[in-house]
């Protein structure tokens, strides 16, 4: 009787230990997922914006008013192609100060072309190479112009574009 007791006791024991074990076990394969899907999200440290205007105040007249009239320079667009004519595309701004004018950008020959896809769970972009022949119309591009600023231009070169696949 008393061997009964005691076999009886351990295997309580050894059935609380397995348990407790398999729950451990259980919650670490939990915690371990939720770590790496939020570890493929950038985390964005901002920068207090009265930091940002300590730091502007502390630069000279000069260098405030090239930092204002850089700012005001545009460089590249986003929009949607209209229509396709050779390497010509003519694109309608959809964003920005620029929405709903419409630039012909001339897509040199040495080009480099991506193609951006965002991952839907985690929001991190890949592009990969594409080609020009490729592109079609209502396609959502971001161009970059070849000129220092084209807020005043109708039409740029571009060495440099990204389809964009939402």
């Amino acid at each position: 009787m008393f061997k009964k007791i005691i076999s009886k006791k351990i295997i309580i024991i050894a059935s609380a230990i397995i348990l407790g074990l398999l729950l451990f076990v259980i919650g670490l394969g939990i915690w371990v997922k939720s770590k790496k899907i939020s570890s493929k999200i950038p985390k964005i440290v901002p920068v207090a914006q009265e930091e940002q205007d300590r730091i502007y105040r502390n630069l000279s007249p000069e260098a405030q008013e090239k930092m204002k009239q850089e700012a005001k320079k545009i460089r590249s667009i986003t929009g949607k192609i209209q229509s396709i004519e050779a390497r010509v595309l003519v694109v309608k701004v959809d964003i920005g100060d620029l929405k709903d004018k419409v630039f012909r950008i001339n897509v040199l020959a040495n080009a480099k072309i991506g193609k951006t896809e965002i991952d839907k769970i985690t929001f991190v972009p890949n592009t990969v190479d594409f080609s020009f022949d490729k592109i079609k119309v209502d396609d959502k591009i971001i161009a970059w112009a070849k000129q220092d600023n084209v807020r005043f231009e109708n039409q740029f070169d571009s060495e440099y574009m990204e389809v964009i696949v939402e």
